[in-house]
């Protein structure tokens, strides 16, 4: 998909590792309800996002780019995503990969409000949002690589 350098690939895997540390801080009574959330549970899942760069930033052990992507995988292409409501220009390469891989994660494990997603009804919902959520050349990178692992 475009990288080179085994430094940023080791990069990427860091800030995908990492990119949801934030939710430690959530309450768990939050972070595990089983029904929908309300207004102010809402905006503190949306914090988490911010929790983990403060926390990961202060560390002094990560280069910015890095603590970046952790911060901006819930951002949206068309703008409407969270913490910065970043647009499309405004989101690199790192943050598109961990934003499909982490939807692909999230419809594919098993919640307490949901059952998991089969492989394929996951990526056909997750074809749905390309040009949205989901980056069209990653969604089909991914796809195509799914498909050589499996």
């Amino acid at each position: 998909i475009g990288y080179r350098d085994e430094g940023d690939v080791i990069d990427l895997g860091q800030a995908a590792l990492l990119h949801d540390i934030g939710k430690t801080f959530i309450k768990p009574e939050v972070l595990n309800k089983a029904g929908p959330l309300n207004s102010e549970e809402i905006s503190e899942m949306q914090r988490h996002p911010t929790y983990e760069y403060l926390s990961l930033h202060s560390t002094g052990e990560l280069p910015p780019h890095v603590l970046l992507a952790v911060r901006h995988h819930h951002e949206d292409l068309k703008g409407r995503g969270y913490p910065q409501g970043l647009a499309e220009s405004q989101i690199n390469l790192d943050v598109r990969i961990i934003t499909c891989v982490d939807i692909y994660d999230a419809l594919t494990t098993r919640r307490v409000y949901r059952k998991a997603y089969r492989t394929f009804p996951a990526l056909k919902m997750m074809k749905e949002w390309v040009g949205s959520k989901i980056d069209s050349k990653v969604y089909y990178e991914f796809v195509k690589m799914l498909g050589d692992i499996r």
